[in-house]
């Protein structure tokens, strides 16, 4: 058996050009359209706590990073956290989140599909 690196693999079809087609260089924002709610576009945000306790959100475009940050207090109970910045904090792309950020989402997140948002707990408020 010849072995040529050129030819597909049996049943690793990726669609568009090859491996190639797995990347869409041209226009990363598209992936974050959702067709199903009436042409609003969302994005999905996954928050993982320090002791892997998992919460996904999903927001619209033109909300703030900061209005998200609120949401996720309200998700896990914690709606009160949000006056409390040195206690906890929000990393992503290994930059601190300033709880008062004013940046749309889908700039902020620009080009990232499902991004994580790490949450240092230092001080064990949300309990998880």
């Amino acid at each position: 058996m010849n072995y040529n690196p050129n030819m597909p693999m049996p049943g690793m079809n990726v669609g568009g050009n090859g491996w190639m087609g797995i990347y869409n260089l041209q226009s990363p924002v598209q992936n974050f359209a959702n067709p199903n709610n009436n042409g609003q576009q969302k994005i999905n945000v996954v928050f993982r706590t320090t002791k892997s306790m998992r919460t996904n959100i999903t927001i619209d475009y033109g909300k703030t990073v900061s209005e998200l940050i609120q949401i996720y207090f309200k998700r896990v109970g914690k709606p009160e956290l949000f006056l409390r910045p040195l206690d906890i904090c929000f990393i992503f792309n290994a930059n601190k989140i300033n709880f008062n950020e004013q940046k749309p989402v889908e700039q902020f997140f620009f080009g990232v599909y499902n991004p994580f948002i790490t949450v240092n707990d230092t001080k064990d408020l949300i309990g998880a």
